[in-house]
């Protein structure tokens, strides 16, 4: 995938799919302010996401990651 040279994107939207995995490369998108996930079967995010220090909204609402958060939460 060459996605990931894509350092200038500023949003990327990948809502209301059937996603369940956040590839690893994802941190590399240094440009990113806005990462839309929700709607998805996604139930955890790569580490390097926290790569990610120009990201101002991360929307990950689903479920799935809902009860999994909830769950560890309450640890």
């Amino acid at each position: 995938s060459t996605i990931w040279r894509l350092t200038v994107l500023r949003r990327l939207d990948f809502r209301n799919n059937l996603i369940s995995s956040v590839p690893s490369f994802i941190g590399q998108l240094t440009g990113l302010q806005t990462l839309c996930l929700h709607n998805n079967l996604i139930s955890s995010v790569p580490s390097s996401i926290g790569q990610l220090t120009g990201l101002e909204h991360l929307r990950l609402q689903n479920k799935i990651f809902y009860y999994t958060c909830y769950a560890y939460v309450r640890l």
